[in-house]
Parts: C-alpha cells; structure tokens; sequence
C-alpha cells in the first residue's frame, strides 16, 4: 500500500478534500494518509525533513499537491527526495478555488463580466455576500451536499482550459463517479 502525503493550498481546499475524503468519494481513503491527516503547503525540504525522516519499508510516497498556481515547483531533485518520494501529482484550483462557489451558485457566466478585475474570492464576499468564503467551516458546510460538489468539480473541469498534462480536483474523485 502506497503512503499519500495530501497537502493543500488553504482551508478552503481542505474543506473541500475532507468532505470527499468523509464521503468517500476520492481515489484514496483516509487510512492511506500519512499520520491519517491533510497538511497545508510546505516545501520539499520541508516534508522530508518533518515528516518523511523515517523508514517506511517497501511503502511508496505519493504526494498529491492541491495548489492554484500553474508555476509552482515542487520537484524531488536531491538523491533523498527521490528515494522517499516516489510520485508528485499537482491538481490545480486556478484562478482560486473560490471559483467552485461560483459555479455551484450558476453565477459563472455574470462572473465572466467581473473576472478581469476581480479575483473570485472578492467577487462571492462583494456580489454573493459571503464573507466566509475563505474559512474552513463556511466551505465544508457549503458543500454538506457532496453531489453538488461533486457536480460543481465536473462542471469546473469541462469550463476550465486545463492543458492535458494538468490535473484538477475532478481528477481525484473515484473512477465511478
């Protein structure tokens, strides 16, 4: 069985992994996590440093990165690294993942006329008026319906020009799904 160290950008996108990972609706479960847990962003040196620093035997470490920038790296460049870390998957939120909120209100297409000039956080806390939009509780209530956010990530994935060497959150939900 592989190890999969899980991270995530803010408390929005961990919101949104808990409540698939509570509905079981993503490609792992929370038993494969390491220490059973989401952690926020860190660096390489960082996770091999605090949290791969230990044998794991014949386990393999995928690392599954849920970020909004297309540019970050995150690559396991030193011989340690490579030895600890056997795959990196990145899957993206751009431009914010606040942008999930959107679509599931259907207010994706008024948001088009706001986009060049306001990031999607601003425009759910000034034109939907929540401003909880970035605290972990609001989203993971939100979402209490995992087939709207399950509907929602579809939708985000078909409305989004990913190049097809990139991931979204849709990528991670269950084949049957």
């Amino acid at each position: 069985m592989n190890i999969i160290v899980c991270m995530c950008e803010g408390n929005a996108e961990k919101a949104i992994i808990d409540r698939l990972l509570d509905s079981n609706k993503l490609r792992f479960n929370k038993s494969e996590l390491l220490y059973e847990q989401i952690f926020g962003r860190m660096t390489i040196d960082k996770l091999v440093q605090n949290h791969l620093n230990r044998d794991f035997g014949d386990q393999r470490i995928e690392v599954v990165r849920i970020i909004d920038s297309k540019k970050e790296k995150f690559e396991p460049r030193k011989t340690l690294h490579r030895m600890k870390i056997h795959s990196v998957k990145t899957y993206l939120t751009c431009p914010e993942v606040e942008i999930l909120i959107i679509i599931a209100e259907n207010k994706y297409s008024d948001y088009q006329k706001y986009k060049s000039k306001m990031k999607p956080s601003v425009y759910c806390k000034q034109i939907l008026k929540m401003n909880q939009i970035k605290k972990y509780d609001f989203i993971y209530n939100y979402f209490s319906n995992v087939d709207l956010l399950i509907s929602t990530l579809i939708e985000y994935k078909r409305l989004h020009n990913f190049d097809r060497a990139e991931l979204c959150l849709a990528d991670l939900l269950q084949d049957e799904i």
